[in-house]
């Protein structure tokens, strides 16, 4: 392919064409993010494997408690129109002033003691070197990558997102070799990697914005009015974004605390297998969302409707299939990528495989609800549910010699908390979605082929590995070729499971 060819094919605006690049570099992110936190886990043993997925947890709910939604409304905004410069300027600050308040904050205002109580073994450096890198990957590059997705440069963006996933991936080896792999290192090399791509990708934008002078920019030059357009739209939602990061902080805090860091560690290395499926979720939304907030604007609500059908189907399917594809090899899957010292989660892991299943379809209902600014049903749904599954968390992991005595699952406790609660909560948030935008709410899907996917995966396992009696690998090679083969003879003979058509599918079948 040549340079020009090259250039044009980075600034694709089809759907069709992003969600396709979507779909492959998150393929490829999702090799590497696997291979690094396995190499990570074998390398760093249980124990530091923990405090690390600790403090990234409780970093990103930090982050998430002061961003009271102004990421979302954000994006919300640059996707059905163009602003001009000022109006990015004031947005910017407000993020940078966020991460001083913050730095200040864990620098010198909180107490050691108070700090040793919210962070066990965890030293204040370390903190504030992991809070710059959770800032340059979840704020900065985010809020870049957000912009870059409202000119629909998804390309690009996806394709600088992946070299900075494969390129964490040999730095951690170089740290290794050198024997410097310790958490300040990994951290600090964080910070250093997504500040390059956000200033890269920066760069881009403004030479975008310089060919694209002839639009109209949407000028908000008061201060006062772009104050007031950010506050109506995550004014319903602030005591959300207060109680969501809390509750997630005492969910880890309470693993942490009555469990320690193993049981910590196990959790994390299951959901990170688990949240592999999730990875083609988070990297459609942003398409999904630019979409759903210009058909709302637009007033084009029978393309909408046809829209979020198509995607809730899909997903689902696709994160069943990947979910009835691992499960009938945890064991084999945990012990080959992260040893023998992390087998006893493997049925946290099982139970976890489950969770991104309807997560993705959560996350499809929150973007509608952010992009049509409806922010009252999630915000009532999500409460309910996040303190509701608070007590829950309390029950299953809370010792049992504890005043008010709980189970003392550890990580099992967890996983299934999280399962349990987001099962209930995305089909009542889809039921109160579809009845406010006069849809009709179908959540027959759900039910309808997962049991005869689940018997194919099991299977297609006993026939290789136990009948046949192939090795290891091999087994698992030749039967996931034959279960995505019955897979796609399944949506082939029964496309309605996709909401799609079999001439769509044959269509597509020749472009691929």
């Amino acid at each position: 392919m040549s340079i020009p060819n090259i250039k044009k094919f980075m600034v694709a605006q089809r759907v069709s064409h992003r969600y396709s690049v979507s779909v492959a570099t998150t393929g490829l992110r999702g090799v590497a993010n696997l291979l690094a936190a396995a190499l990570l886990a074998r390398w760093l043993g249980p124990e530091s494997y923990g405090v690390m997925a600790y403090l990234v947890a409780i970093l990103i709910a930090l982050r998430n408690l002061i961003d009271f939604s102004v990421t979302s409304a954000f994006f919300t905004f640059i996707s059905k129109q163009e602003f001009s410069l000022r109006f990015f300027v004031r947005y910017w600050t407000w993020i940078l002033t966020q991460f001083a308040v913050c730095f200040v904050a864990l620098s010198v205002v909180i107490p050691d003691k108070l700090l040793h109580i919210l962070m066990p073994e965890i030293d204040r450096t370390l903190l504030l070197i992991a809070m710059t890198a959770v800032f340059f990957h979840s704020q900065v590059w985010q809020n870049i990558s957000n912009m870059a997705e409202a000119r629909r440069l998804t390309i690009l963006s996806q394709t600088i997102n992946t070299m900075v996933v494969i390129l964490h991936l040999l730095v951690l080896y170089v740290l290794w070799l050198t024997d410097a792999l310790i958490l300040h290192w990994i951290f600090l090399a964080m910070c250093f990697e997504w500040a390059i791509a956000s200033v890269l990708l920066t760069f881009v934008l403004k030479h975008k914005r310089k060919q694209d002078s002839h639009l109209i920019y949407q000028d908000y030059d008061n201060f006062r009015d772009q104050v007031s357009k950010f506050w109506t739209y995550c004014a319903p939602y602030i005591p959300y974004t207060i109680i969501g990061p809390i509750c997630v902080f005492l969910d880890r805090w309470f693993l942490q605390t009555w469990s320690g860091p193993e049981q910590q560690a196990n959790f994390a290395v299951a959901q990170q297998l688990s949240l592999i499926s999730l990875l083609l979720t988070t990297s459609l939304l942003k398409i999904f969302w630019k979409e759903v907030a210009e058909l709302h604007h637009n007033q084009d609500y029978s393309k909408l409707k046809s829209f979020y059908d198509a995607t809730i189907r899909r997903l689902y399917f696709v994160g069943c299939c990947f979910f009835c594809l691992v499960i009938p090899w945890s064991t084999e899957i945990l012990l080959l990528f992260f040893g023998e010292k992390y087998l006893s989660g493997v049925l946290v892991f099982a139970v976890m495989l489950f969770y991104p299943v309807h997560q993705s379809l959560g996350q499809i209902m929150i973007t509608v609800l952010h992009a049509t600014e409806k922010s009252k049903l999630q915000v009532s749904l999500g409460i309910f549910f996040m303190v509701s599954g608070l007590f829950f968390a309390y029950f299953v992991i809370a010792p049992k010699s504890n005043s008010v005595p709980g189970l003392n699952l550890g990580a099992l406790g967890l996983a299934l908390k999280l399962v349990i609660i987001q099962l209930l909560q995305i089909n009542i948030m889809g039921w109160f979605l579809c009845r406010s935008l006069n849809w009709k709410f179908d959540w027959f899907y759900q039910i309808a082929y997962l049991p005869i996917l689940v018997l194919l995966a099991f299977f297609t396992k006993y026939v290789f590995f136990q009948l046949i009696g192939f090795s290891l690998i091999i087994s698992m090679i030749l039967s996931g070729l034959v279960f995505s083969i019955l897979v796609l003879l399944i949506a082939f003979s029964f496309p309605n499971i996709i909401a799609s058509t079999r001439k769509d599918l044959k269509r597509f079948v020749n472009l691929a």
